[in-house]
């Protein structure tokens, strides 16, 4: 407490290097109690937590001893292709991903590996093109792997198909009609080539 009784506000930091850089994950406290959800903050061997406590004239800090949270697995999602996407064969694939952790931030692209479970390995990056996939279904997986040696992956499922041709709809002759009369669409020489 303080010795005058004045109200007290706390601050609360983290460190992840000994105490040397700190981020903030509480301000303008009024309680003696901070609970907080360490699945929020990145791990690491040498954490520290700071609590600094002010009565608006006077301030004054306390660290915790030395500490470690254990380092968290990365997370990435697919932007390409689109999950049941049906692609034509030979045609281009864009394999594209966002991968991001915890402690190393946005991950470079030799963390970041594709896959299909039919052609084998696809590529590294967060966007490869491919133009030799087999025809068939593919399951596509991206795993991401970060500093620490966490991974983690994802997966879509597309098919290639021998070649996308789009439909031909045919309505019949060209006919003259005059207001009122009935017009006849002959759609037999209309074709799906799929």
């Amino acid at each position: 407490g303080d010795p005058d009784d004045d109200p007290l506000l706390f601050t609360v930091l983290i460190s992840y290097d000994e105490g040397q850089t700190h981020d903030v994950i509480g301000v303008n406290l009024n309680q003696t109690e901070f609970l907080y959800d360490l699945s929020q903050i990145r791990g690491g061997a040498n954490c520290r937590v700071r609590v600094i406590a002010t009565d608006g004239m006077n301030t004054t800090f306390a660290d915790s001893p030395s500490f470690s949270i254990q380092s968290r697995p990365p997370s990435v999602v697919i932007l390409s292709p689109q999950d049941r996407g049906t692609f034509g064969g030979g045609s281009m694939v864009v394999l594209e991903a966002v991968a991001t952790d915890p402690e190393d931030g946005n991950l470079p692209d030799s963390s970041i590996h594709w896959r299909s479970d039919r052609t084998g390995s696809l590529g590294d990056g967060k966007m490869v093109s491919v133009d030799n996939l087999s025809l068939g279904e593919h399951v596509i997986t991206v795993t991401v792997t970060d500093s620490d040696g966490n991974s983690s992956s994802e997966s879509v499922t597309i098919r290639v198909v021998d070649v996308v041709v789009t439909p031909i709809a045919e309505a019949g002759e060209q006919q003259t009609v005059n207001e009122g009369e009935s017009m006849m669409l002959d759609g037999t020489e209309s074709i799906d080539p799929n």
